[in-house]
């Protein structure tokens, strides 16, 4: 049995549509994951917020504490002007936080 084409797997435009989406979405994920991990202080093996989803132009952020979700917030613009120059076709129309334990960032 040989390998299966990439082409014959997404079967059609749709199966092709879905896979540009989520390309689409991890490329502005990248990049705003670059921007909060600018504005956050460095400390050498801890994570404090990263961007988990962007989804209908909503963006997630999974946060450690309320207070780093308040001082992300603070920064949101930040976030946005990276994407807007790096990625203007990409809107993002609103934030989400959510509390995770540090070990599921």
């Amino acid at each position: 049995m040989g390998f299966a084409s990439m082409k014959d797997m997404l079967a059609g435009k749709g199966g092709r549509a879905a896979v540009n989406r989520q390309l689409s979405s991890a490329f502005v994920v990248q990049i705003a994951n670059s921007a909060l991990q600018d504005l956050l202080p460095k400390r050498p093996g801890r994570r404090d917020a990263v961007i988990a989803s962007y989804v209908k132009n909503i963006m997630t952020i999974n946060v450690i504490s309320g207070a780093v979700s308040q001082f992300v917030k603070q920064n949101e613009h930040k976030i946005l002007e990276k994407v807007a120059m790096k990625a203007p076709e990409y809107q993002v129309s609103q934030f989400r936080y959510r509390i995770v334990s540090k070990y599921k960032l």
